[in-house]
C-alpha cells in the first residue's frame, strides 16, 4: 500500500505517516539510476555493529576513521568501488548515504574520559555501593526528605560563551569576557530526595573573607575565604555544621548524607559531629560521580549553563566593565533559581537509583567497558602465569633426563646425539601412555574451532579494525601498587577506628594554611638513585626536618614522610595534599600535578 493510499485509508496525514517511517528506519533509501552501494546490507550492517561497539568502549571512530577503514574494508574484500585510492580514504558523499542508510547512527562530539573513571565504574563497585545503601536504609528508615547528596562545583567569572548568530563565512567568531582566566570559587550544593536544596555553601580564593562578596546572593547563603579557593578538612566542618543548622537533624531525625570520597570529607572532627548530630555519610566508589552522584547527574550542567547566560547579559547590559567575584552572587542567585529544579533534582535520585532504591537501574552494557579492559588484563596475567608454569615444567622434565643419563653412562662416552633423541622422544607425546604423561606445553587448538566461527563469504571487519586489547604496560616502570578504595560509610566504628590508628602518631590541625609554603625542603628533596643512599643519610635528613614535616602523611598509602624521606614527594596543586611520587602515578610534573581526588 502506498503512502498516498494509507493517508486515505486510516484518515492519518501522509506526513505523519512519512516522518514515523524514517524515523523507524523503514523507508530505505532507493538506488538513483546507476549508483549503488559499495557493501551489501549484510556489511553495512557488519560495519555498524563495529562502530557502535567501539564507541561503548570509549574508542569511538571519528568521520575519517570510518572512512579509511571503509577503504580498507573494500579493499580486503576485492570489491570494485570509487573511493580515492591516493588517499586511501572512502567519500564523503559515501559517508553521507550510509549515515541515511543506518537511521541510529550520529556525528557526536565526546567528552573526554579518563582511564581511571571508565575501569572506576566497575559492576563490583557499584554492586558494593548499593549493598551498602541497602543496609543503611534498612537499618535506619530515612524518608526521602531525610536523604541527601552534596557535592563541589568550581566557578568563574569568566564564562564559556554558547553559540551565536554570525555572518555566513566569517573565521573567526567571538564573544565578550571579562577576563582571559578567571579564579576558581568553589560552590558546596545538597539536594534531597523531594526536590528541594539547601542554601550553597561557597569557598572564595582570598586570605580574608569580605562580608560585600556575599551581597545580594541566594537568602541563606553561607562564604568562608580560603587561599587556594579549595575544600579542605577545616570548611568541610563548616559546611555540616551549616547543613545541620538548614535541615534540623538530630539523633531523634537523623539524615543520610552521599558524597565522594575526597579526603576533606574523611577527618575526625568531621566524623564526629555527624555521629552525635544523627548524620550518616556514606561515600561513592571513586570516578563513579558522572555516573551515581546526583548533582552532576542532573543539576551542575544546567546550572553552569545558566551562570554562562547570566554573565552573557552582566556584560552586555555594562559595557566596557569587568564582572569580578563582587559581582557573582546576583548572577548564581538567578541561575540557582532556574537550574536546582524540583523536577532536576528528583529526575536525577532516579537516574542513579539511589531513590526510590533501584539497584538494577544500571544495564549490563554500562559495565561493558571496564569489563573489558579488568577482564582483558586479569586474562593476560594469568597466561603469563600459566606460561612460567610451564617453563618450569619442562626444564624440570629435560633436567631430570639429563641427570639419568650422567647415572647410567660413562660423562667421558657419553654420545650427545643420542640424548638428543632421548630429550626429543620425551618431548613427544606417547600414544600408549596415559593422557597425564602428555606435555602440557603444546597448545592443541580444539577439533571444532572452525565449527563455532561464523561462515561468512567475506573477510570480517573485526580482522581489520580489531577492538583494541590493553596492554600490560612497560615492564621498566616501578609504580607502587596502592589498595583501591570503594563506597564507604565512613560514620561507621569500623573505618573511624581505622582512621584513628593511621593517624595516632600523627599531629593533627584542623586547617593547614599554605601547605606547601610551610615546608620548603620537602619541596627541594629529589633524590634520583634511592638505592645508594646510606643511613647515616636518612638520620642527618631526619634531624634537619621539622616535626610536621616528619609527620606528614601520604594521601595513597598512609606512610610519613620521616620514615620514607629517602623517596621522591610530590604535591597537589588543588587541594595541597602530599603524596609519594610512584604512588601518585605521575605524568604531568611537580608544578601541575592534580591528585586523583581532585579530578
Amino acid at each position: 500500500m502506498s503512502l498516498k493510499r494509507a493517508s486515505v485509508v486510516f484518515n492519518i496525514p501522509r506526513t505523519t505517516i512519512q516522518s514515523r517511517l524514517n524515523r523507524q528506519g523503514l523507508n530505505k533509501v532507493r538506488n538513483l539510476g546507476r549508483f549503488k552501494p559499495v557493501f551489501t546490507p549484510q556489511m553495512e550492517i557488519e560495519l555498524r555493529e563495529h562502530i557502535i561497539q567501539l564507541e561503548k568502549l570509549f574508542y569511538g571512530l571519528s568521520t575519517t576513521d570510518l572512512r579509511r577503514m571503509a577503504f580498507q574494508f573494500a579493499e580486503a574484500n576485492q570489491i570494485n568501488h570509487p573511493f580515492n585510492k591516493d588517499r586511501k580514504l572512502a567519500g564523503k558523499d559515501w559517508l553521507i548515504s550510509f549515515l541515511k542508510r543506518q537511521g541510529n547512527l550520529s556525528i557526536r562530539r565526546p567528552e573526554a574520559t579518563s582511564i581511571a573513571r571508565v575501569t572506576g565504574f566497575s559492576k563490583n563497585k557499584v554492586n558494593e555501593f548499593f549493598r551498602h545503601l541497602k543496609d543503611v536504609l534498612d537499618k535506619n528508615i530515612f524518608p526521602p526528605h531525610r536523604i541527601y547528596n552534596c557535592d563541589e562545583t568550581g566557578i568563574t567569572c569568566v564564562q564559556k560563551p554558547g553559540k551565536i548568530l554570525a555572518k555566513k563565512g566569517r573565521n573567526q567568531v567571538g564573544r565578550l569576557t571579562s577576563l582571559e582566566r578567571g579564579k576558581n570559587t568553589t560552590l558546596l550544593a545538597s539536594v534531597s530526595a523531594t526536590g528541594t536544596f539547601i542554601p550553597p555553601f561557597m569557598v572564595f580564593p582570598r586570605v580574608r573573607m569580605n562580608p560585600s562578596l556575599l551581597g545580594a546572593a541566594f537568602p541563606g547563603t553561607v562564604g568562608f575565604s580560603a587561599p587556594s579557593g579549595w575544600m579542605d578538612a577545616g570548611l568541610f566542618v563548616k559546611f555540616l555544621q551549616h547543613f545541620i543548622d538548614c535541615t534540623k537533624t538530630t539523633k531523634e531525625s537523623p539524615s543520610l548524607l552521599i558524597l565522594d570520597g575526597h579526603s576533606s570529607h574523611k577527618s575526625i572532627e568531621a566524623i564526629n559531629l555527624a555521629r552525635n548530630s544523627g548524620i550518616t555519610m556514606l561515600t561513592l566508589p571513586p570516578h563513579t560521580s558522572n555516573k551515581l552522584q546526583t548533582l552532576d547527574v542532573s543539576v551542575f550542567a544546567p546550572f553552569k549553563t545558566y551562570l554562562a547566560k547570566e554573565m552573557d547579559h552582566w556584560l552586555t547590559n555594562h559595557p566596557g566593565c569587568r564582572s569580578t567575584e563582587y559581582d557573582m552572587a546576583p548572577m548564581i542567585k538567578n541561575a540557582l533559581c532556574k537550574a536546582f529544579t524540583p523536577i532536576n533534582i528528583i529526575k536525577g535520585f532516579e537516574k542513579t537509583g539511589i531513590y526510590p532504591y533501584n539497584p538494577d537501574v544500571f544495564q549490563e552494557s554500562d559495565f561493558e567497558a571496564a569489563e573489558n579492559i579488568l577482564q582483558k588484563k586479569s586474562n593476560e596475567e594469568s597466561e603469563a602465569a600459566d606460561n612460567i608454569l610451564q617453563e618450569e615444567s619442562i626444564n624440570s622434565k629435560r633436567a631430570s633426563v639429563e641427570i639419568t643419563l650422567r647415572k647410567n653412562s660413562n660423562p667421558e662416552s657419553v654420545n650427545f646425539s643420542i640424548m638428543s633423541k632421548n630429550l626429543a622422544k620425551s618431548d613427544a607425546p606417547n600414544p600408549e601412555s596415559p593422557a597425564d604423561d602428555i606435555r602440557t606445553d603444546t597448545k592443541v587448538l580444539p577439533v571444532n574451532l572452525e565449527l563455532e566461527q561464523p561462515s561468512c563469504s567475506h573477510i570480517l571487519i573485526s580482522s581489520i579494525s580489531p577492538i583494541p586489547k590493553p596492554s600490560q604496560g612497560n615492564k621498566n616502570t616501578k609504580t607502587k601498587s596502592r589498595k583501591t578504595e570503594g563506597s564507604t560509610i565512613i560514620t561507621n566504628s569500623p573505618f573511624k577506628d581505622q582512621l584513628e590508628e593511621k593517624l595516632k602518631t600523627v599531629k593533627t590541625k584542623s586547617v593547614k594554611k599554605n601547605f606547601g609554603k610551610a615546608r620548603p625542603s620537602l619541596c627541594n628533596i629529589k633524590i634520583k638513585n634511592r638505592g645508594t643512599l646510606e643511613e647515616k643519610e636518612k638520620g642527618s635528613l631526619a634531624k634537619t626536618m621539622s616535626e610536621e614535616e616528619k609527620n606528614t602523611i601520604c594521601v595513597y598509602c598512609h606512610e610519613i614522610y620521616g620514615d620514607t624521606c629517602h623517596e621522591e614527594w610530590i604535591m597537589c596543586t588543588k587541594c595541597g595534599a602530599w603524596m609519594h611520587e610512584e604512588c601518585s602515578d605521575n605524568e604531568t610534573g611537580a608544578d601541575n600535578h592534580i591528585c586523583d581526588n581532585c579530578r
